[in-house]
């Protein structure tokens, strides 16, 4: 799974260079409940989605998916 690591506390990079966040964490959560491997790469997000269509990485078949999407990135939700 790719993604982009500029989107703290969802994902980032730790101190000791590895990807960090909630997202990766639920990820790697997903190997035991589903028996499946899972691989975490860094990626620019626009090789997942941008322009609202499917982002190169994911088209090439480069990645088998993407994670950490938000559509409010930057933005304060008000309640």
């Amino acid at each position: 799974l790719a993604q982009d690591t500029n989107y703290p506390p969802y994902t980032g990079i730790g101190t000791d260079l590895e990807i960090t966040g909630f997202g990766p964490e639920f990820a790697m959560g997903m190997e035991e409940v589903c028996n499946i491997n899972v691989t975490l790469v860094q990626t620019a997000w626009s090789e997942c989605w941008g322009s609202n269509k499917i982002g190169n990485g994911i088209l090439s078949g480069h990645y088998h998916g993407c994670t950490t999407y938000t559509a409010t990135k930057g933005v304060r939700q008000r309640y």
